[in-house]
Formats: C-alpha cells, sequence, structure tokens
C-alpha cells in the first residue's frame, strides 16, 4: 500500500504540478517537477521496506539530476519549445546563462551523489570515482562551448551517470558491504566507457 502511495504522489506531480500547473508558465517546471522521478525510488523501496535515508536520499539524487538530464535535451529542441510556448529555461534565458544554469545543475547533481556515500558500498563508490569526472566534464565542455553537439553529449553523459550510479547502488545492496578493493577497479573502466 506505501508503494502505490508514492506511485499516486509522482503521478500527481507529474500531471499537476509539472504539466498542468508549471509547464506553460514558468521554467521552473522542469526543476520542481522533478519530483515526479523521485517519487518511483521511493516506491520501489517502498515495496521490500519502509523507507530510510538511503532511499530519500536517492530520490533526492534524481530530483537534483532533471534539471541537468532535461535542459540539455531542450537546448537542442528551443526553438520548438519556444514555438510551441513552453518557457523552458534554454529558451527564456541566453546560451551562455544556460551553460552556467547547466554546469550548477550538473554540480548539484554531484553533490547529491556524493550524500549517498556513507550509505553505499564500494561499487558505487568506484563508479562515482571513475565517472563524476566525465560527467563534469561533459557540461564544462557545453559551458566552453554552448552548441548542440555538446548538448546531446551531456544528455546522454547524464543518462550514463544515472544508470551507472543506481547499478553500483544495486550491486552494493545484493553484495553486502564487503571490502573488496577489486571493486574499484570499476573508477578505470568509467572513463572509456563516457568516452565511447
Amino acid at each position: 500500500a506505501r508503494s502505490l502511495v508514492y506511485l499516486l504522489l509522482g503521478f500527481l506531480s507529474y500531471v499537476v504540478l509539472y504539466t498542468v500547473l508549471l509547464k506553460r508558465r514558468h521554467w521552473l517546471g522542469v526543476v520542481l517537477g522533478g519530483s515526479a522521478g523521485s517519487f518511483p525510488v521511493l516506491a520501489g523501496w517502498a515495496v521490500a521496506e519502509p523507507v530510510g535515508g538511503s532511499a530519500l536520499l536517492m530520490a533526492f539524487f534524481v530530483f537534483a539530476w532533471t534539471p541537468a538530464h532535461a535542459w540539455a535535451l531542450e537546448f537542442v529542441f528551443r526553438d520548438q519549445y519556444g514555438n510551441a510556448g513552453i518557457p523552458t529555461y534554454p529558451v527564456v534565458k541566453s546560451r551562455e546563462e544556460t551553460a552556467l544554469g547547466l554546469c550548477w545543475a550538473a554540480l548539484s547533481t554531484v553533490f547529491a551523489a556524493v550524500l549517498l556515500i556513507p550509505l553505499t558500498g564500494p561499487v558505487y563508490d568506484a563508479i562515482l570515482i571513475g565517472s563524476t569526472p566525465m560527467f563534469l566534464f561533459s557540461y564544462y565542455a557545453f559551458y566552453r562551448n554552448p552548441e548542440e553537439g555538446e548538448a546531446v553529449h551531456a544528455f546522454f553523459s547524464a543518462n550514463l551517470y544515472l544508470t551507472f550510479l543506481f547499478v553500483g547502488w544495486a550491486l552494493d545492496g545484493f553484495f553486502g558491504r564487503p571490502e573488496w578493493l577489486g571493486f574499484y577497479g570499476l573508477a578505470l573502466a568509467m572513463p572509456p566507457v563516457f568516452v565511447w
């Protein structure tokens, strides 16, 4: 029953808060609408046990990640958003302001990911260490050259970052908290994956 409550809250967040109230009215729609992506984390966790600190922090990570992810893609399609009357951040801000905003969003994402370290294990830590520089570099590259190609790279980098950290979180849950230093070899594997 708790899981259904979180799913319902996610639905209401997306449909009412984001789509009806904010999407066509304010650029903060993506920021506040990011809560819709956080609720599935809580719903999944609630199936197994009561929601605790790990689940809340991972939900916060998804919330913080959403603007970096969404604004990068919205930059590519900003003309279409503008023509449709949707005031996304890249539509209402200049190219330079958008690039700076995306950098701040990427740094906020990393901050939220780092908060999870005390509650995770070596797989998550290794992936975080190995992938964070590449994730941040993609947004720095967009900041230096705010063009569509760099925005696409940042968008896919954000997708990889979220995916890999969730996989690390899941594997730590599966393996427990072993002190296997071999997992830190994952840190070395992350940069080539991002470059590819």
